[in-house]
């Protein structure tokens, strides 16, 4: 039966006989015409009303949507391409996978390859083994399938089917095979900007995959291509705000339009943490990073080009798998030659599932040593810096005054400023003064404000 007209129109939804329908489904073009259309054959007695709606804009509205107008689902459909196709880049190792319970509870398909840490594995060992909260809830052995019991043994070729929530699952792929951290994918460029890509990108983000958007529609490109200058720049254009300072940065996502356009913003605070992880190209290589030290150098010196002024402040791994005491000293040479503001100095501690972890592994003393005189540079250097700031005079924002003899504040470059209270007797919480800094200690500067406020 076939009925010509408008479907947000109630004579058109009473010949319908909408009131005795059981499930309205709308599937035009228009999200608003198939919400409104909906709402209203929901309220002229239809059980059930279900909307596809395109617009990301509606995907925060899901509940609100449900709950206050009566439409019992929304179906987004580039949302389920781009959910598809984020799974097979999410679950390489799985042959398919379905989620349930909205997206909490997950249902894979693998095969047992010859050689896994599955084959030959009695299933009631399987939770001990793994250390995982997973269930193998059926298994595929050539043309029979079985449901298991704990005596079960899983053998090479096996297809087993096996249920658990989002996180275990992703652990179990970790467990099971390196094929997961092979195959993982680690970069991707998407052709078109439009829906399916926005819902698309978003999760590969998550992911911790790099994506690029190549579109032909300069508008949208624009929209897609955003950097976070983009909202270094918003942040300062708002009316109050005298400064925005950045966290932990990725040294390859940094370009010279980047640093051009920071350096004209009076309100960007010149402190650059710039993740190094290691000064020594070998490490870098097995970290499986994308810069070496030349490029991680030049990038310090066209930094220093714009902001001459700027802080450099970084994290350092010692002890990482296979790291010499040559690599190291290396580290150490590239950090002096940096010259950075304060390094954060960690030791490499195996993580289950990674590439690293199944290197050969320094013995802790070795990771200890290491950590120490790694500190102990630092601590070096850092003196050193704040050294360079005496007789200088900055801006100092001032934050707290939790010391009795201290008014406590921070100068652009993130350097901690320390005056004494009696020489000022009001409260600067909140305030930028000038200081003059006159001392440098191991962690901080004194200095006393200019003019009294």
């Amino acid at each position: 039966m076939g009925i010509v007209g408008n479907c947000i129109c109630t004579d058109i939804l009473e010949e319908a006989n909408i009131a005795k329908t059981s499930i309205f489904i709308a599937v035009t073009d228009s999200d608003e015409v198939n919400i409104l259309s909906c709402m209203i054959a929901r309220n002229m007695g239809a059980r059930h009303c279900i909307a596809r709606v395109r617009n990301p804009e509606f995907d925060r509205q899901l509940v609100f949507m449900r709950d206050r107008l009566g439409i019992s689902m929304m179906v987004n459909p580039d949302y389920n391409a781009a959910n598809e196709i984020a799974k097979v880049l999410r679950y390489p190792e799985a042959i398919n996978i379905d989620s349930f319970a909205k997206g909490r509870v997950e249902l894979a398909e693998i095969r047992i390859n010859s050689g896994s840490i599955l084959e030959n594995v009695v299933l009631s060992q399987l939770s001990k083994r793994l250390r995982l909260d997973v269930l193998i809830c059926a298994v595929q052995r050539g043309d029979e399938l079985i449901i298991p019991n704990g005596n079960f043994m899983l053998r090479a070729d096996d297809k087993i089917h096996v249920t658990a929530s989002h996180s275990s699952m992703v652990k179990f792929l970790r467990s099971i095979s390196a094929a997961y951290r092979e195959k993982r994918v680690k970069s991707a460029v998407l052709i078109g900007g439009g829906r399916i890509a926005y819902h698309l990108s978003q999760q590969l983000i998550e992911m911790g995959v790099k994506v690029k958007i190549i579109e032909i529609d300069e508008d949208r490109g624009q929209e897609y291509g955003l950097r976070l200058v983009d909202a270094v720049e918003t942040c300062c254009a708002v009316e109050g705000i005298e400064r925005v300072r950045l966290g932990s940065l990725e040294p390859e996502m940094i370009s010279d339009d980047d640093l051009e356009r920071l350096s004209r913003l009076p309100e960007f605070c010149p402190q650059f943490h710039l993740s190094l992880q290691s000064g020594s190209d070998g490490v870098l290589r097995r970290m499986n990073r994308k810069y070496n030290t030349d490029d991680y150098f030049a990038l310090v010196c066209r930094i220093r080009s714009r902001f001459p002024d700027a802080a450099f402040t970084t994290d350092i791994m010692v002890g990482f798998p296979q790291e010499t005491e040559e690599e190291f000293a290396e580290s150490m040479a590239f950090a002096e030659k940096v010259g950075f503001a304060k390094i954060h100095v960690f030791q490499y501690s195996p993580r289950k599932g990674t590439v690293a972890a199944r290197l050969p592994q320094l013995h802790k003393s070795v990771k200890a040593d290491r950590a120490g005189r790694m500190k102990t540079l630092g601590d070096a250097l850092q003196e050193k810096y704040l050294k360079s700031l005496v007789g200088k005079t900055v801006p100092v924002l001032f934050e707290r005054e939790n010391e009795s003899d201290f008014y406590h504040g921070y100068a652009p470059d993130y350097t901690l400023i320390k005056i004494f209270r009696k020489k000022c007797e009001k409260s600067l919480r909140n305030m930028i003064f000038c200081v003059t800094i006159e001392v440098s200690g191991h962690d901080c500067c004194y200095g006393s404000i200019c003019d009294s406020p």
